[in-house]
């Protein structure tokens, strides 16, 4: 697992990588279903870690 305490560059390439990997996994309808939801969820995320 990750360290809690992020820098931003790493929080940020964290961030990207989740990103990747759960649209990679989805199908292009399900993720559009998905990036609405969680798009609040990584705001809030980014925002945590600066």
């Amino acid at each position: 697992m990750p360290q809690v305490h992020n820098t931003g560059p790493t929080a940020r390439t964290y961030v990207l990588n989740f990103i990747v990997r759960i649209q990679t996994s989805k199908s292009m309808a399900r993720s559009r279903e998905w990036f609405p939801a969680n798009r609040a969820a990584l705001k809030v995320l980014i925002e945590d870690s600066l």
